[in-house]
């Protein structure tokens, strides 16, 4: 089973890349600023650096396909209750965003702030 934002009156086609960024611009962002591949972008990066979660989930949950065809044809895993895991450690980072609360303390040559438990 995967979860997608799906079109008004349409619960079970999900929304175009295109859709997403139209509705993007309708709220005033221009394509320089935000595209729906850059929240993806922002997702892939932001979760691979809490270190909690196994890239292979992270891909999964973002729909990518790895390209390496061999890998492909064996790792099969949908890793469900790992993601179903990360997404309220993700929407309690996004919404410490929108908040204006403490997200990351950014230090040369440390990393700290990054734990969402």
């Amino acid at each position: 089973m995967e979860v997608s934002v799906s079109c008004l009156g349409k619960p079970h086609k999900a929304m175009s890349e295109n859709a997403v960024n139209q509705g993007l611009c309708k709220l005033g962002y221009t394509t320089d600023r935000m595209t729906t591949h850059r929240f993806r972008a922002m997702a892939a990066t932001m979760l691979n650096e809490m270190g909690e979660w196994n890239p292979d989930e992270i891909e999964r949950q973002l729909v990518h396909v790895d390209t390496n065809q061999v890998r492909r044809a064996y790792a099969r895993g949908k890793y469900w209750d790992e993601r179903v895991a990360m997404m309220p450690h993700w929407s309690d980072y996004l919404d410490r965003l929108r908040d204006g609360g403490k997200v990351c303390d950014l230090i040369v040559g440390q990393r700290k702030g990054l734990d969402l438990k």
